[in-house]
């Protein structure tokens, strides 16, 4: 619907508000009609989805990384107690499967050289960056922006927001160690107890949010928006998947068969089905935060207020029901106005994007494990991270397959060479 020029100037429905504390109940309700319109329009739960299963591909990486960082300044071994703290509150089965993961991960001797550590941590981090890519694509959908930066600044940025899990995780990991001492120095009441862990986990979610608002500022291309207008959405996200993991653990536990529908797969399920409400709930919080920036005319941009289609941000250069003039045509804010060019996902559009990114990701946490155990030359290491860079390149995945196969044939020989000069001379077989 067009809003007549006058009334947006008398500031109805929220057009002239400076802060999202501005726009009036008339004006919140055209923002939840629009976000849950828009939810469909960018095919938010497709994007849930992809975030989920990349997130899940880059999940034991990111565990790999948070271990070698943690074994760095403590006992390594220590870290599966202290995760327990932390998911406490999701589904039993995918809280069974973190715990799994650990325990493989902190049974196996972390190298002590430094080289060979470094090198771990950083192959870890690359195996876990697709988790961030995946989110950054998917909020310049929800913004309704195009990616226009380099290749080196998007996956710098990704490798940003994944060394910051991994930190933020060690972080929690060092709280909760510190105040299992405290408590077990301090005898606080009964009646206190839970009144203390209501208010730690309402702390959690409040950190979470700072988190999310960060995501929402530097992950979509655009010109970055003032940190009050990203509040909103984020207290949505991080209070919203709080209670969406109760939710939802209590509907697994109770309700949901996924041991007799998928058998040995259900707890690999349940753990992927958190991740999808886990990242719906994010996508929509973002989705939220688009609509409150399209509500007003006002500039929510960082720096000097500009007019317009002077932003360096969709949401911000247009009014929703407002039509474009001819000089801000070509902004692309995909479904808003028939003019406008609607924007492709390009995740679902090249089927050859999820294999590529399948076989790096498996490629990288194995080269994680064996280069933690130093056991990989210089040579196939090489050949293999050339081969998974490759992998990324159009037209050059054959070549990157190929100089994996020659990493991996020098990695099996080189350890069946060491295999058989660890066995007792009376085992060894005649050659």
């Amino acid at each position: 619907m067009d809003i007549p020029p006058s009334t947006i100037e008398s500031g109805a429905r929220g057009r002239s508000a400076r802060e999202f504390w501005h726009i009036p109940k008339s004006g919140w309700r055209d923002i939840l009609v629009r976000t849950w319109s828009q939810t469909g329009e960018d095919n938010l739960s497709l994007l849930a989805a992809g975030v989920a299963f990349y997130s899940f591909l880059a999940f034991v990486p990111l565990l790999a990384a948070v271990v070698l960082v943690y074994g760095i300044v403590a006992n390594p071994t220590n870290v599966a107690t202290h995760v327990a703290e932390l998911t406490r509150l999701l589904p039993a089965d995918a809280a069974k499967i973190i715990a799994n993961q650990l325990k493989g991960m902190t049974a196996t001797p972390v190298t002590r050289t430094s080289i060979g550590l470094v090198v771990a941590i950083l192959l870890a981090l690359y195996g876990a960056m697709r988790g961030a890519t995946s989110i950054i694509e998917a909020l310049n959908i929800t913004y309704g922006e195009r990616e226009t930066r380099s290749i080196v600044r998007t996956y710098g940025l990704a490798f940003g927001f994944t060394l910051g899990a991994v930190l933020v995780t060690i972080v929690a990991l060092f709280t909760i160690s510190a105040m299992t001492l405290i408590g077990g120095l301090i005898q606080l009441p009964s009646v206190v107890g839970p009144i203390v862990t209501v208010g730690l986990w309402i702390a959690t979610a409040l950190v979470a949010s700072g988190l999310i608002a960060i995501i929402y500022r530097f992950g979509p291309d655009r010109e970055h928006a003032r940190w009050t207008w990203l509040t909103p959405g984020s207290l949505f996200a991080s209070f919203g998947t709080l209670i969406a993991t109760l939710l939802f653990g209590l509907y697994v536990s109770h309700f949901a068969g996924y041991n007799a529908t998928y058998g040995a797969l259900g707890a690999v399920v349940s753990f992927l089905m958190w991740l999808y409400v886990a990242a719906f709930v994010i996508l929509l919080g973002a989705e939220l935060n688009a609509e409150i920036e399209h509500q007003t005319a006002k500039d929510t941009t960082t720096g000097a207020e500009l007019p317009q289609g002077q932003r360096g941000a969709v949401m911000a250069d247009t009014t929703a029901g407002v039509p474009l003039s001819p000089d801000r045509s070509d902004l692309s804010v995909g479904s808003y106005g028939a003019n406008i060019p609607a924007l492709s996902p390009a995740v679902a559009a090249d089927p050859s994007i999820l294999r590529v990114s399948l076989a790096s990701g498996f490629v990288a946490s194995q080269l994680t494990r064996i280069v933690g155990d130093m056991k990989i030359g210089t040579i196939p290491l090489s050949l293999m991270s050339g081969g998974i860079a490759l992998l990324g390149r159009r037209g050059r995945a054959p070549l990157g397959l190929m100089c994996i196969a020659a990493g991996g044939l020098l990695v099996f020989r080189a350890q069946g060479r060491a295999n058989r000069a660890a066995e007792p001379p009376c085992q060894r077989a005649p050659r």
